[in-house]
């Protein structure tokens, strides 16, 4: 058998590993006892009639279908990728597949992905959510696509197998405007709050001096860096707080009578933001309106303490950039900033549709936000990808 998977990889140009053979041997073993049915066009028609989670690219995908199943290697793979979904394995490790620029790759999951859809409408069902919630959540898989689509210039979902896991193993949620998905609260920082006051310190954590941790781009000289940490005596915290820009200034301030309402390891909402749809400050108000009510009537056995996000739009510096208030610097203000290993890959590939390492004078200006940051990068600054905290 380990000879016989390897010879499959070898056919598909994937990197053979030992940890496939398991899956190898699964996938085949359904493969000869269901054949093409994880191809059928019925079912998905029956699915999408009732949630709609296609609203434009149903055709596009059974298209895909027709062309996939002619191919018996690329129909043994969605049955193994497809036992591999299920048991949350890394995806790329095991079966990552070369991009040869056609359906056939682009494609070459999905069916694996779509085999899961009566389980995870089940899982979501099961906690009786709305009809428009399952639609919305599982339309996801949707929205990747055409995700896909605007850095390819063709639809599919090669490459984002472990984003649409979390959607199949009801780990996301769409509210509205916004996905929400549970995590465990990780950052090496401690949260304090004073009636309307939050502070975030850092705790144990090496900076630098220009305000973020060290190691971020342009922050990783030996001069610059030093080592954060928190020191409590009665009731009062010392320590290095994050500023209005979500970086930290090298000089310790106390904190006196605040309360640490989020702990490391508690659970918090992660928010996504899907860029298939326009970006509307007001939708983004009335999710978080709507996620305040619908997580605690849904999901009384979570307790969540706040909402999360890590993401190039957390870059409060983008009002001084802009000079200005814009959609996204109004979502960033909802948050108390955390700084990361700052890079600036959320910017490159959100803003600029292009590989974080363009030249910044090489970058596109299609917008007015484009031509400010292209502006600002070319000044020889830095637009980091930054985390910021919203307690409940």
């Amino acid at each position: 058998m380990k000879k016989q998977a390897m010879e499959f990889c070898e056919r598909l140009g994937i990197e053979y590993s030992e940890g496939l053979l398991p899956y190898y041997e699964r996938g085949l073993k359904h493969y000869r006892s269901e054949g093409l049915r994880i191809f059928d066009s019925d079912r998905l028609r029956r699915i999408n009639k009732k949630y709609n989670i296609f609203r434009t690219l149903l055709d596009r995908v059974l298209e895909a279908g027709e062309i996939i199943q002619k191919n018996p290697d690329l129909v043994l793979y969605n049955y193994i990728a497809r036992e591999v979904i299920a048991d949350k394995v890394p995806f790329n490790k095991l079966l990552s597949l070369p991009d040869r620029g056609c359906v056939e790759t682009d494609h070459s999951v999905t069916y694996a992905i779509l085999s899961h859809l009566e389980d995870a409408i089940a899982r979501l069902e099961k906690r009786n959510l709305p009809l428009e919630i399952i639609s919305d959540t599982l339309g996801g898989i949707e929205s990747e696509m055409i995700a896909y689509f605007e850095f390819n210039g063709r639809y599919g979902t090669r490459g984002y197998v472990g984003w649409y896991s979390l959607f199949l193993h009801g780990e996301i949620i769409r509210v509205g405007r916004l996905q929400y998905q549970f995590i465990k609260f990780s950052s090496p920082v401690r949260v304090f709050r004073k009636g309307d006051d939050v502070a975030v310190l850092m705790d144990g954590v090496d900076m630098h001096k220009k305000g973020m941790l060290f190691g971020s781009l342009g922050q990783c000289d030996e001069e610059g860096k030093y080592f954060a940490d928190i020191k409590e005596e009665g009731n009062a915290v010392t320590g290095y707080r994050a500023n209005r820009y979500g970086e930290v200034d090298p000089e310790p301030v106390t904190l006196v009578g605040y309360s640490e309402p989020l702990k490391r390891g508690d659970t918090v909402l992660a928010i996504h933001i899907t860029n298939s749809e326009p970006f509307n400050f007001e939708l983004v108000q009335a999710s978080f309106a709507a996620a305040d009510e619908f997580f605690p009537q849904y999901y009384p056995d979570v307790e969540v303490k706040g909402y999360f996000a890590h993401s190039w739009v957390l870059e409060k510096r983008l009002r001084d950039i802009m000079g200005r208030d814009t959609n996204i610097t109004r979502l960033a203000d909802m948050f108390v900033g955390i700084p990361t290993k700052g890079n600036q890959h959320g910017a490159y590939m959100y803003l600029f549709g292009v590989e974080q390492g363009t030249p910044a004078e090489a970058l596109p200006e299609r917008s007015s936000m484009q031509r400010a940051v292209k502006k600002y990068l070319q000044d020889g600054n830095y637009f980091y990808d930054k985390a910021g905290i919203r307690l409940i």
